[in-house]
């Protein structure tokens, strides 16, 4: 029986967690929709989040970037398999 209410907890708080996703992917601002994503992450590990905190999150993704580098990629996009035509 408890295996079953956990199971049962789990999935009203990920049916909790993707709706507050949905919500958070239609906040217009940018800065404002990475904070509250970053918010929800820290909440669900367990670690409580400031609002300060949550303010200075949205004002850094705010800034504008300093470089023209490339993004970079926890797990990068696969590189083609196939090589590039040659001219």
């Amino acid at each position: 029986m408890q295996l079953i209410d956990k199971l049962r907890d789990d999935r009203d708080r990920e049916i909790k967690f993707i709706a507050g996703m949905v919500s958070a992917n239609s906040i217009v601002s940018p800065s404002l929709r990475d904070a509250v994503k970053v918010a929800t992450a820290m909440q669900l590990a367990g670690v409580s989040m400031s609002p300060e905190q949550i303010e200075a999150i949205a004002k850094e993704a705010a800034r504008p970037s300093t470089t023209n580098a490339a993004p970079t990629y926890i797990n990068p996009p696969p590189k083609s398999e196939t090589p590039a035509p040659t001219s």
